[in-house]
């Protein structure tokens, strides 16, 4: 049998309940590691993001917190919250926040973006 050397683009792990619980990729050429987290109803809660050499679980790179209307099934987005720690390039997004109201479809998107200094 033959072996050939492949270049592993994305790596994915799941949970028992099938929900992704990280991933891991090269972005740019910086191999960046995002870990998941679900409530109780299965409705991603969180995400952190590092770079894969850097990982400090107290302090990720990035942070994007979801906050969901549990009463409704779908179109229950309310608010992303988004917190980098670091700038990485002059094109890493602002930490900030998105508010979305909803009637049976999308009204409006609020964005309030967080003081840098």
């Amino acid at each position: 049998m033959e072996w050939k050397q492949v270049e592993i683009l994305r790596v994915h792990e799941f949970e028992a309940v099938n929900q992704m619980s990280s991933s891991m990729g090269e972005y740019g050429g910086i191999v960046k590691k995002a870990e998941y987290q679900y409530n109780g109803l299965g409705h991603r809660m969180n995400q952190k993001i590092w770079k894969y050499e850097q990982i400090q679980p107290e302090n990720p790179e990035h942070q994007i917190q979801y906050t969901l209307d549990l009463t409704r099934q779908y179109y229950n987005l309310l608010q992303k919250e988004d917190s980098y720690t670091e700038t990485v390039t002059d094109k890493t997004p602002e930490s900030g926040i998105q508010s979305f109201y909803w009637d049976r479809n999308i009204v409006s998107m609020e964005v309030c973006r967080k003081d840098s200094s």
